[in-house]
């Protein structure tokens, strides 16, 4: 698995998401197994391990209030985390993420479904007013898990065992 990391504004992240690329290939490595196969909570797992590894504070699934007016309820927010900066202020963020099963062969139709899941992420962000865990940041994040038509049913096959 490759690292690449293009940044557009906002705090730089570089760093988190390297660790996130380490622990994953640690993973990888060390299991012989594909750590995104186990879906959107083991990815935020291994994101929130990162933080932690880089003196932050991360917090999982935490209960929230969501929405304003009629649209208001409780919930649960995927990801709070605060980590160090350079400049010695601590960097926040609400992350919201989704999970999504991309054809290997995309389409424009694989895209839309892509813009839409990630908008959906990044409007359930918005959404979050919980004022103990709430960042001065949010972040939506998508991941995406690639497969094709003729894929083996064992993800242990895929992961080269």
């Amino acid at each position: 698995m490759a690292f690449k990391y293009d940044h557009f504004k906002g705090p730089k992240l570089e760093l988190l998401f390297k660790r996130w690329h380490e622990i994953l290939s640690w993973y990888e490595e060390e299991e012989q197994d594909l750590p995104y196969w186990y879906l959107e909570r083991t990815n935020i797992g291994h994101l929130a391990l990162a933080v932690y590894q880089l003196n932050g504070i991360p917090i999982q699934e935490f209960s929230c209030r969501k929405g304003r007016g009629a649209e208001d309820s409780s919930g649960r927010a995927d990801l709070y985390v605060s980590i160090p900066n350079v400049n010695g202020r601590p960097i926040s963020l609400n992350i919201e993420a989704k999970q999504a099963w991309c054809s290997i062969k995309s389409t424009n139709g694989s895209r839309a479904i892509l813009r839409s899941k990630l908008k959906e992420a990044i409007d359930d962000c918005k959404k979050i007013r919980e004022k103990a865990w709430k960042a001065k940041l949010g972040c939506g994040l998508l991941f995406l898990t690639p497969y094709a038509k003729n894929m083996p049913s064992d993800k242990g096959d895929i992961a080269g065992q």
